[in-house]
């Protein structure tokens, strides 16, 4: 089935961020498509993970905060709670940070969300059960702006696979119906344009292609409005696309991208069948801490994003 015969079957939506950092934003042209096919009601939410920055430019790792680091907030279980619209991180590296996905919520007119890493996937599959129980959701779609959640072991870099993988894993084990979304085709850098392709091409020929949508005139104006209040330089490329901004694009003076008409465009998969290639996302399935599902991926040979803050002050003492 395809998305819109799933939307056409249930009120209620959970919308989620893959991989933290922002990728929540691109829930709301989500919202808007959803909303035509008679979707009422939609939380949107991500992982309580925020990027560690050097003059808020080089996005260089990810910290991990808690739900009692939030204010205007009602704790929902044990590693999820519901934030209000002008909810804020009030403590750690943190503070003062507002959550992408209450901009978004704002917005649109949904609740928002967030959930902890800390119980591993095992955490945040109860945590997006929750949420769906919570709005009476038949219907939970991740949506991923970049390339992470297409890891295949075959890559020459992946900067920051870990959480992607651990929300994936979590989406193909949902007992609500589960699509995830991918937007801004390739535009993180992570994997490149031929590793994405062969990456894609293999999930294609393994059946686990759902469609796709491309931006509209609204979806622009309302991430136009997003990007603002909250603005991002990865997350802005598919927008950017859809604005013709097209070609090779350098990012920081550190990797450059390739930006095509397909960056602005969302293709629909099934997680089961990406949570199968994703030989990282197999791997921590089972995972009941974040330091579990850690050690799994410096087992692969990759670095977890979640540990980068801690490392790069000590690499660049050395």
């Amino acid at each position: 089935m395809m998305l819109e015969e799933y939307a056409r079957s249930t009120d209620s939506v959970v919308l989620v961020g893959v991989g933290g950092g922002g990728d929540v934003s691109w829930s709301i042209p989500l919202i808007n498509y959803l909303r035509a096919l008679g979707v009422k009601r939609f939380a949107v939410g991500e992982a309580a993970i925020a990027w560690w920055d050097i003059d808020n430019q080089i996005a260089l790792g990810g910290f991990t905060f808690h739900v009692d680091q939030l204010d205007r907030s009602e704790r929902l279980g044990r590693r999820c709670a519901l934030v209000y619209p002008d909810g804020r991180v009030i403590s750690g590296p943190g503070k003062s940070s507002t959550l992408p996905q209450c901009i978004a919520a704002k917005m649109k007119g949904t609740e928002a969300f967030v959930f902890e890493l800390d119980d591993g996937v095992t955490g945040i599959l109860e945590s997006i059960s929750l949420v769906a129980e919570h709005i009476g959701a038949g219907l939970v779609v991740g949506i991923d702006c970049g390339s992470d959640s297409f890891y295949s072991g075959n890559e020459s870099k992946v900067l920051s696979p870990l959480v992607d993988a651990m929300v994936v894993a979590a989406l193909a084990r949902t007992t609500t119906t589960s699509i995830l979304g991918l937007i801004g085709y390739g535009c993180d850098g992570d994997l490149m344009p031929d590793e994405m392709d062969a990456s894609v091409g293999e999930v294609f020929r393994k059946g686990g292609y759902l469609g796709a949508r491309g931006l509209t005139r609204a979806d622009m104006n309302d991430m136009g409005r997003f990007f603002e209040i909250w603005p991002n330089p990865v997350e802005e490329w598919p927008l950017k696309a859809a604005k013709g901004e097209l070609g090779w694009k350098n990012m920081n003076r550190l990797w450059s991208i390739l930006v095509t008409p397909l960056t602005s465009v969302i293709l629909f998969f099934d997680p089961k069948v990406v949570a199968e290639h994703n030989p990282l996302a197999k791997a921590i399935a089972g995972s009941r801490s974040l330091k579990e599902a850690e050690e799994a991926t410096i087992r692969l040979g990759l670095v977890p994003e979640t540990r980068m803050a801690k490392l790069l002050p000590k690499l660049m003492e050395d």
